[in-house]
């Protein structure tokens, strides 16, 4: 009897270079331009999806906006921002919480957008959330902390005294349950095909080999989570140099996943030294391609087509729906399950269907192929 297992091409998929999202990472000491660059980045994002939502048509008649979201903790984007005032929301203090963030999230993951009126224009628009800003990461992994405490002396967690926790002493695994509470709301927006920015604030990197004469290194350490920076496809370390002058302030970049700016610094960066890597994605999110969340466990579909076919669909994720619809594809999934002596769940049957993405023949190719070889009978090999 087969098992799920034993089928690799089912459970695995072709490596892919596409990817409709930038992850962007951006840490550095106070005043060296985080935010400046950041809001850079995703103002220019933004208008450039814009003028690409611009050209299509929705059966609704209603215009798309596509939306920046500006998560604010830190005050730091007074009279910077520069677009037009329905793209850009900010979202300051008590709305920029881990819990405030957490209790959103769901909304601003929602591919349709929500439905509102254009102050520019006093018009019915959607908002589409394409870009999310976060300033700070820093923040979010106090407070994520600082929940965790409040939890345990709330009696709403357990397996932790609370006279150790009061004294400020956490153990090993304490940290993995406040690393769980942080990385829900990093991970969420990181795997979504949302643009996401994260800034953190940084300290000075030491060196402790002479535990009793630590020492400067030149580098800088950012103030969060440890392995947080893993989750992104560019991080950038922010500087300011005082000159005659007055200051200059450069960005360093330290990992980006194309190999593009990679160990590059740049005088005063704008989202003009990350372009290339925008570029690089696979098109619209970056600007003929599209790809949709289609699991919890972080499985991504992706579709591409032209822009008839995007604005029909919306998201990768009508298209599968679509097609478990379609007697064809109901057949075939029959068939398919009964070869492999199992059934399949709906998430499952999703997943199979997204490698297939605007390939309906190629599924059911695929089916015919895998069922026939079920159905030969096995030689016994052995003498």
């Amino acid at each position: 009897m087969a098992t799920a297992n034993s089928d690799w091409l089912a459970r695995g998929k072709l490596q892919s270079t596409d990817q409709s999202s930038l992850n962007i990472f951006i840490d550095g000491k106070s005043g060296t331009g985080k935010t400046f660059f950041a809001c850079d980045i995703a103002e220019n994002i933004q208008k450039l999806l814009q003028a690409e939502e611009d050209k299509k048509t929705y059966p609704d008649g209603l215009r798309r906006i596509i939306t920046v979201l500006h998560f604010d903790k830190e005050d730091g984007a007074k009279s910077r921002v520069e677009v037009d005032k329905p793209a850009w929301y900010m979202f300051k203090n008590e709305d920029s919480t881990l819990g405030s963030i957490k209790e959103i999230l769901p909304s601003i993951l929602d591919p349709q957008g929500k439905r509102g009126i254009d102050p520019t224009t006093n018009k019915e628009v959607v908002f589409i959330p394409k870009i999310a800003l976060l300033d700070t990461l820093t923040g979010i992994w106090r407070e994520a902390q600082q929940f965790y405490k409040e939890m345990i002396m709330k009696g709403k967690a357990s397996g932790y005294t609370k006279d150790r926790i009061a004294e400020g002493n956490l153990a090993i695994g304490d940290w993995g349950k406040i690393k769980e509470i942080f990385y829900d709301i990093q991970n969420k927006l990181a795997y979504s095909p949302i643009h996401f920015i994260a800034l953190a604030r940084a300290g000075d990197e030491y060196d402790m080999s002479d535990p009793n004469r630590p020492s400067k290194t030149g580098n800088i350490k950012a103030k969060t989570e440890g392995e947080s920076p893993f989750e992104f496809d560019i991080l950038i370390d922010m500087y300011k140099e005082r000159t005659e002058k007055g200051y200059k302030y450069w960005g360093e970049c330290e990992k980006d996943r194309w190999n593009v700016i990679n160990g590059q610094t740049k005088i005063n960066p704008t989202f003009e030294w990350i372009k290339p890597c925008f570029e690089k994605l696979g098109k619209v999110h970056g600007l003929e391609f599209n790809k949709a969340k289609i699991t919890e466990t972080n499985r991504r579909a992706v579709t591409s087509g032209d822009d008839e076919q995007v604005a029909a669909q919306s998201q990768a994720v009508n298209w599968i729906d679509q097609q478990l619809q379609d007697p064809e594809i109901v057949k075939a999934m029959v068939e398919y399950e009964t070869a492999l002596g199992e059934t399949l769940t709906n998430e499952r049957k999703k997943a199979g269907l997204a490698r297939f993405m605007n390939n309906k023949k190629g599924f059911l190719d695929y089916v015919e192929t895998f069922v026939a070889d079920k159905a030969k009978p096995v030689t016994n090999t052995k003498k």
